[in-house]
Formats: C-alpha cells, structure tokens, sequence
C-alpha cells in the first residue's frame, strides 16, 4: 500500500463516520501507512466497504481492517471434514507414496499432520484405528487453524521477526 492509498483510505473513513476527525491527519497517515505499508490497498478498501456495510457507529481501527481481510481469506481453509478426507485418502496410498501424498495436501494440511512420516505410520499400522487417527488429527488442524488465523492478524513485518527467531533456543538463565 502507498502512502496516497492509506490517504485516501483515511478520506473515506472520514466520509462514512464523521465523526473521526484526527486533530493531526499527518500523523495519522503516517501511523496508518507504517501498519498498512505491506498490504494490498485494494483489498483493505474492500475490508473498509465491508467494515461500514456492518452498520458500526465508529471508524474502524487499522486492526479492524486487517481482521477483515483475513476474514475474507478464511474461507480458503479446507473444512475440518474436508482436511479429514484429504488425510484418510493420503493415508490409504501411503506405504509407498508418503511423500507424494504428504506433497499433495494443503500447506495447512501439512503443518497439522506434520510429516510424510506421519501418513507412513498410519499406513503401514497394524493397529491403526480411524476414530483415534481422524480425532488426533482434527484437534491438531483445528489448533493448526487457529495459530494460522492468529498469525495472519500479526502484520508481515512482525511475522517475519518471529519466523526469524524460530529455532533460535532460549538460554535459561541460572
């Protein structure tokens, strides 16, 4: 997003709620556009447009916009039975084929299972049991899900601070 967009953005905040009226708009653009800088203008004005037709009575917060864009992405996330039956069928081809079918699932998916290590236990065991299987792997994804949701929230800027310091241990002090 340019600075003219979040310009403009503000402007149209200020046409649908009058009464946001920053004392210095400068300021506010600039505090705006250090939030908004790594986001499609386009689709946060759409989150705007969505944002008023939901009759608030106040101007949204730039926090408000982002969670409604993300919103508008939920819904790429396969269902929880959707996920299951994607799992079950790479588990059925799996003895031999883990890798590939592990390829084929949704990077959501992937995350909650894990590894193509997983889709090979479950394949090749003797004792394996659907209900247990199907009952791990919907509370992972759906703890998947959310930790997703959660970090699509965060602005790019401070995701990419926490993936920096992924793997980085933590020393105790003592």
């Amino acid at each position: 997003m340019e600075r003219n967009d979040v310009k403009k953005l503000l402007v149209a905040v200020s046409a649908y709620f009058p009464n946001f009226n920053p004392p210095n708009k400068e300021e506010v653009a600039a505090a705006w556009y250090d939030i908004l800088k790594d986001y499609d203008g386009k689709e946060i004005a759409l989150s705007l447009k969505a944002y008023v037709t939901q009759d608030h009575e106040f101007a949204p917060k730039v926090g408000q916009l982002i969670a409604g864009l993300n919103k508008m992405h939920e819904d790429s996330y396969p269902s929880d039975l959707e996920a299951w039956g994607m799992v079950r069928k790479a588990i059925s081809n799996g003895g031999y084929h883990a890798l590939e079918e592990f390829n084929k699932l949704p990077e959501i998916i992937q995350k909650a299972v894990g590894s193509e290590e997983v889709i090979r236990g479950m394949a090749i065991d003797e004792n394996y049991s659907e209900t247990v299987a199907q009952s791990n792997f919907l509370r992972n994804y759906r703890m998947t899900v959310e930790r997703e949701k959660e970090r699509k929230q965060m602005i790019p800027e401070v995701r990419a601070y926490i993936d920096s310091l992924q793997g980085i241990g933590i020393e105790e002090k003592g």
